[in-house]
């Protein structure tokens, strides 16, 4: 039945994979065959000197995950464009199905309580209609079953772009930028917060930070894509 309505779908609205082009077929999902494998995941080997380099002296990340890397011209940029400046948010539910299908198990064995989109500032929700870290969460919570909360810690101060930032500058740039509201959803609780791109931590470690002074037991970050430039 779904095949045959998509099939009907595709009929009057073709779609179209997004990094090529092509037509995609029924079994096809944002992405063609073709373009789907230039996907790069991360090898555990590089996630686990990334992790030491942007989180163990500060201490405030337990542990850290992500699943593919962002090349300069590769096709997972090209996601994170079109979900965070073309409004498609559908690609935050597909990168978030695909991170929790890679992860599912180490997931479960942290016995998440809840998962936390890393918050935007008002003003850039407002700018960009959403936040595109909260379509990640929601996939990853609707298969391990852990609730995702929006509103135990807000951004508090709007940062210009990083971009060009350095690591020290990018630390400076978000000092006081997160504040607890609902101490009670944190005291106690291994949370799993949740990022698109994690570039120098600066940003993930800031919110962390908040998070374990107010008592919370673990932090976890997940990201679905990591750099491998700065």
């Amino acid at each position: 039945m779904y095949k045959t309505a998509t099939l009907f779908c595709d009929f009057l609205l073709p779609r179209f994979c997004l990094f090529c082009s092509n037509k995609l077929t029924v079994n096809e999902h944002l992405l063609c065959q073709t373009c789907l494998p230039h996907l790069t995941i991360v090898k555990s080997e590089f996630l686990k000197n990334e992790f030491n380099r942007k989180f163990k002296d500060d201490n405030f990340v337990d542990d850290f995950f992500s699943l593919y890397l962002f090349e300069k011209n590769g096709v997972f940029k090209s996601l994170i464009h079109t979900l965070k400046y073309k409004n498609n948010y559908r690609i935050g539910l597909f990168l978030g199905n695909q991170i929790v299908d890679y992860y599912y198990h180490k997931f479960k064995d942290l016995q998440l309580d809840i998962i936390i989109p890393l918050p935007l500032h008002p003003i850039k929700k407002t700018t960009r209609g959403y936040n595109q870290a909260y379509y990640i969460a929601k996939s990853i919570s609707k298969k391990i079953s852990s609730p995702v909360c929006t509103s135990a810690v807000v951004r508090i101060k709007h940062k210009e772009t990083q971009t060009f930032y350095n690591l020290q500058q990018r630390k400076e740039n978000v000092d006081g930028a997160f504040q607890v509201n609902k101490k009670d959803k944190i005291t106690g609780k291994s949370i799993l917060l949740v990022d698109d791109v994690i570039t120098t931590g600066a940003t993930i470690s800031e919110c962390a930070k908040v998070l374990k002074l107010a008592g919370a037991k673990n932090i976890y970050a997940v990201s679905a894509g990591l750099p491998i430039f700065e």
